[in-house]
């Protein structure tokens, strides 16, 4: 559905340049037009692009047990990780300093995607490490590797953004 909506935006930008291209009026005229129906179709694909948690992931999370209903009132952070993967190692301790100062506020959950498999499935994970935060609303910001997590006060400030 997204991939139909992204491809009609695709091609009505297509459609605005060689319209612009176009140096008589009626070419403008229309060229205008196009520019409406581009930033509307531009704007849909924008909505609808934002990812959502779905109910399958939710019901992954909470099958696992590593959280319970009341813990979508606020951000959950997950680290889907592995014990055998060098940069989820180098992450954790970055990830375990926040969930310690900023765990009234926010859940912190540590995702082994060896033990618990059914989980990284139903969030189509990868890559390792991904973090995940889901925001109360049931949006989605995805992190892929480490680049921007680690290192000085980089993952604290990803978590005051969601929080």
């Amino acid at each position: 559905m997204k991939l139909t909506r992204i491809i009609a935006a695709a091609m009505a930008c297509t459609a605005v340049i060689g319209f612009n291209s176009c140096k008589s009026a009626e070419a403008e005229k229309q060229a205008a037009e196009n520019e409406e129906i581009t930033a509307v179709v531009e704007e849909t694909v924008t909505e609808d692009s934002a990812d959502k948690l779905t109910a399958a992931e939710k019901n992954a999370l909470l099958d696992s047990k590593l959280v319970t209903e009341e813990n979508f009132g606020k951000t959950i952070f997950i680290d889907f990780n592995a014990t055998w993967c060098g940069p989820c190692r180098e992450f954790a301790p970055y990830f375990e300093a926040a969930a310690k100062k900023f765990g009234n506020e926010a859940k912190f959950i540590a995702v082994d995607i060896d033990e618990y498999r059914a989980v990284a499935d139903a969030f189509g994970i990868q890559s390792i490490p991904t973090m995940i935060a889901v925001k109360a609303d049931g949006t989605l910001a995805v992190y892929v590797g480490t680049q921007g997590l680690v290192g000085e006060g980089a993952f604290e400030g990803i978590v005051n953004q969601y929080k």
